[in-house]
């Protein structure tokens, strides 16, 4: 009874987070048409008065792509888009509100810090073909995440249907341990107390899912 109540809290959190996504996307179509708005101020303006407004510009739209990057966290529950997030934050700070040196010196030292972080350690995050997806979640949202076919028939979550291959193929769950379920490469990344805690998926392409 308690497994089944995780399960739908699980699965109601992943709807909600997808209606938050939604949210967001609406309000980004809807500043869009602000950009457009912006240009139409900036033509009427004599050259020498259009900087303020072009310094609005470009801070608006690049508080709307934040705004899709943040429907990625939302979507992919990916770590490495929570970096992307912060970077254009930054970036959008210092093009736009920086006025003094030291707020500048930071905001490099800040980027510099994420872009270390990035590189040495969340390497696997920012694959392009691989998700990190934590263990806990449900099969058809890793499904939709990963844009892969994991029957439903196998296991609830990644961590059962894991488990279940690997100790069916082994006997033992280990860390880096690989394996491939219908068009799906699976990587073991990180067990805790027996159970699956995070794994990498790659989504195989018709030339070598059956490798």
């Amino acid at each position: 009874m308690k497994k089944e109540l995780q399960q739908k809290i699980s699965n109601s959190v992943v709807w909600l987070e997808a209606l938050l996504a939604l949210f967001i996307l609406a309000s980004i179509f809807i500043g869009v048409i602000d950009l457009v708005k912006y240009l139409g101020i900036m033509f009427d303006l004599p050259p020498k008065a259009t900087y303020q407004e072009f310094k609005a510009f470009l801070g608006h739209l690049l508080l709307l792509v934040i705004g899709l990057e943040m429907i990625i966290v939302l979507v992919k529950h990916n770590p490495g888009s929570v970096i992307e997030v912060l970077v254009f934050a930054i970036a959008r700070k210092l093009l736009i509100y920086a006025d003094k040196m030291t707020d500048l010196l930071i905001g490099i030292v800040t980027l510099a810090i994420l872009f270390a972080i990035r590189k040495y350690l969340f390497v696997r995050n920012f694959d392009e073909t691989t998700e990190v997806i934590v263990g806990d979640t449900p099969i058809k949202a890793v499904n939709q995440i990963a844009r892969v076919d994991i029957s439903e028939d196998l296991g609830e979550t990644i961590d059962e249907v894991v488990t279940k291959v690997i100790t069916d193929k082994c006997g033992k769950l280990k860390e880096n341990e690989i394996i491939k379920i219908g068009n799906a490469k699976i990587k073991v990344l990180k067990v805790e107390n027996g159970h699956v805690n995070k794994v990498g998926i790659e989504r195989l392409t018709e030339d070598n899912w059956r490798e």
